[in-house]
């Protein structure tokens, strides 16, 4: 969800073929970059146009800081979610702000915050403190899994 032009989600269809793949951006003119075979739907992270219960894994990927309301998104991500199911979130933790520049819209998010969404969701939540990256902005982002 959220995916842009999918860097990540080719990243997933090399990896793993075998499995269907969707996607969901607020431009639809972002996602023509996306394979053929994966379905696309334009939305909204507060709106994602797909039905309950309907994948066994979500991801966001550097989306979610462009949330306006970040409760309201992950209720979302929740809503489609399957049972047993997981969301995957990466993303900036607030702590390291500062550490690049940013738009003055941007949220990043805080761990304290998260824990209580996922709890009032009834959701389980493994926060990873630092996912790696390639690039100039090592150690700068975080991995929120929840499982429902």
């Amino acid at each position: 969800m959220g995916c842009g032009k999918g860097r990540y989600l080719k990243n997933l269809i090399e990896d793993i073929p075998q499995h269907s793949y969707f996607a969901m951006d607020l431009s639809e003119k972002v996602m023509k970059m996306l394979p053929g075979n994966v379905e696309k739907k334009q939305g909204r992270l507060t709106q994602i146009p797909y039905k309950d219960n309907k994948f066994d894994f979500v991801y966001v990927c550097e989306a979610l800081e462009h949330a306006i309301n970040l409760r309201g998104a992950i209720n979302e991500l929740w809503r489609i979610l399957k049972r047993g199911g997981e969301i995957v979130i990466i993303d900036k933790p607030i702590e390291k702000m500062g550490k690049m520049k940013l738009d003055e819209w941007e949220q990043w998010i805080d761990d304290v915050e998260m824990q209580e969404y996922v709890g009032e969701i009834g959701g389980k939540l493994k926060i990873i403190k630092t996912v790696p990256y390639i690039g100039k902005h090592k150690n700068l982002f975080r991995a929120w899994i929840i499982r429902k």
